[in-house]
């Protein structure tokens, strides 16, 4: 048995692992993470609350998505070239206990079973959607499916709940045809209510809420190092033996049995090539000392392109805003020629920007649509900055470079107007025809015009923030995979992956619930 484990990153994933393996009192586990800890009285509201119930007056919220890379420049170089240019764009990361799950908006999707039997196909047996459901179970409490295993309780609103918005979003998608779905993890399309991991209180239930606990932390066996910035996983030949961090400016060494990363899918790529883990050409050019020749870390980065659609309100309506900011949400691609489920259109019930400082700013005399595409072929890469490889990555998306994912992205933003267009909410709308997306205003001819639509979405689209499958599993036959299906790192003992950058694919889900549950999978059949 490993008698010590070192966690690196006490986000999404970590904070559930610490908690599981703590339970055994003769290990002892050491949590290092790079942002601040909290004791669940002291944890800010940002952090505690969905980011509209931390909002005094609902017109302006300081939810401070403080991240790995806040600050650092983030290049989409590949969308952006082929309009002849480039831009930087931020990419917020939870940078304290329980990560970016007590930061995100809150949405709480499995993803679908044929997305799991994907995984099964690419020689990752243990991952099918029966498995993996039992997992699930273990991390949730749903009332609606009849799962009350789990500590992280799931809330949709009920249609008597729905304000103006959302009640008008949903009268519309029925009208153009598309069926009611009360349940988005049972049922693969539809429109209805988005299932949340948010309470009637506004409190986001993430991991550091619910698993680190008061109680858990004074576990005698658990040791929790915050504002801890890792440098480099240490090596004893190819056998991983401890980390290398720097705290209060002062670098420090921490050596374990094992060591399991944890530190989401930009820095744990990262991590493993300033380690000396990865393509072994691109290391021995930045003089990095070559620990194993692994190909595939940082490639086949994935993630759900989103174009945000905001349309202003008539002078005369007025909007409610509930404690999620989105309740309702349309789910669909097969009856447009896409695969299924392969599109999501969220309905916000308001407008809104983010500043340079990372603060939401709202505006209530605009609503929106967030159309994303769930079944992304597309794929980036995170890697080394030539120019100084300590630094920040470069991290490049590669949004809609894929022909299929600009063709149904058009397809995706068309319907968004259709919706716009049908009553009610049309009556809502001061002209339902013209949106503004991140840049640019939408409306005819541009619309209607698919080079033109091309070249917006292009300037236009954003992050889903749901990265992932940066440090893949896979068979030992698959020259990218990074690791095995339970997450051990290839060329490596004593070495482990356990975050959403081992996702073989992306999955048609929002990657909260599926990296917790992710956890929770792995601590099951490992240890």
């Amino acid at each position: 048995m490993d008698s010590r484990i070192i966690i690196v990153g006490g986000g999404t994933s970590g904070a559930l692992l610490a908690e599981r393996l703590s339970r055994d009192t003769s290990r002892e586990v050491v949590v290092l993470e790079r942002g601040p800890g909290y004791s669940s009285s002291t944890i800010p509201p940002y952090a505690r609350f969905s980011f509209m119930a931390s909002s005094s007056d609902n017109t302006s919220c300081a939810v401070r998505e403080r991240g790995e890379l806040l600050g650092e420049s983030i290049r989409n170089l590949a969308y952006y070239s082929a309009l002849g240019g480039s831009t930087t764009v931020q990419i917020p990361r939870g940078e304290l206990l329980g990560g970016s799950s007590q930061l995100n908006a809150g949405i709480w999707l499995h993803g679908l079973p044929a997305d799991f039997e994907e995984w099964t196909l690419l020689g990752n047996p243990a991952w099918s959607y029966r498995e993996v459901a039992e997992s699930y179970r273990a991390v949730e409490c749903d009332g609606i499916a009849s799962v009350r295993e789990g500590k992280v309780p799931i809330r949709r609103s009920s249609p008597d709940e729905f304000v103006a918005v959302s009640r008008a979003f949903v009268e519309s998608c029925l009208s153009l045809g598309y069926p009611h779905c009360d349940d988005f993890n049972r049922t693969d399309e539809g429109v209805g209510p988005l299932p949340f991991n948010i309470g009637l209180d506004g409190i986001r239930y993430g991991s550091g809420v619910v698993f680190l606990t008061s109680r858990v932390r004074d576990r005698s066996n658990l040791h929790i190092t915050c504002n801890a910035t890792v440098s480099r996983i240490l090596f004893d030949g190819t056998r991983a033996v401890g980390i290398c961090y720097e705290r209060d400016g002062i670098e420090q060494i921490e050596y374990g049995d094992k060591v399991i990363i944890c530190a989401g899918p930009i820095r744990t790529p990262h991590l493993l090539l300033l380690s000396g883990l990865g393509p072994a050409d691109a290391l021995e050019r930045l003089q990095i000392p070559v620990v194993h020749d692994s190909p595939g870390v940082g490639r086949s980065l994935q993630d759900h392109p989103c174009v945000n659609l905001y349309w202003e309100l008539q002078d005369e309506v007025t909007t409610q805003l509930d404690h999620t900011g989105m309740q309702v949400a349309l789910r669909y691609g097969s009856s447009s020629g896409l695969p299924v489920a392969a599109a999501q259109i969220n309905c916000y019930e308001f407008g809104y920007g983010m500043t340079d400082e990372g603060v939401f700013k709202l505006d209530r005399r605009k609503v929106g649509m967030a159309c994303h595409l769930y079944r992304s072929l597309s794929k980036g890469s995170v890697t080394l900055d030539p120019e100084c490889a300590k630094g920040p990555p470069i991290v490049n998306y590669a949004y809609l470079s894929s022909t299929q994912d600009l063709n149904a992205m058009r397809i995706i933003v068309r319907e968004a107007f259709t919706i716009s267009a049908a009553r009610p909410l049309k009556n809502m709308l001061a002209d339902p025809s013209s949106a503004v997306g991140r840049f640019d205003k939408l409306s005819e001819p541009v619309l209607s015009d698919q080079s033109l639509l091309d070249q917006w979405l292009l300037h236009n689209v954003v992050t889903g923030q749901h990265t992932s499958s940066t440090c893949r599993m896979g068979p030992a036959s698959d020259s990218l995979a990074v690791v095995d299906e339970m997450g051990h790192v290839y060329g490596t003992t004593s070495l482990q992956i356990i975050d959403s950058s081992i996702m073989p694919t992306c999955l048609r889900a929002n990657t909260c619930a599926p990296t917790m549950m992710l956890a929770e999978h792995i601590w099951r059949r490992c240890y």
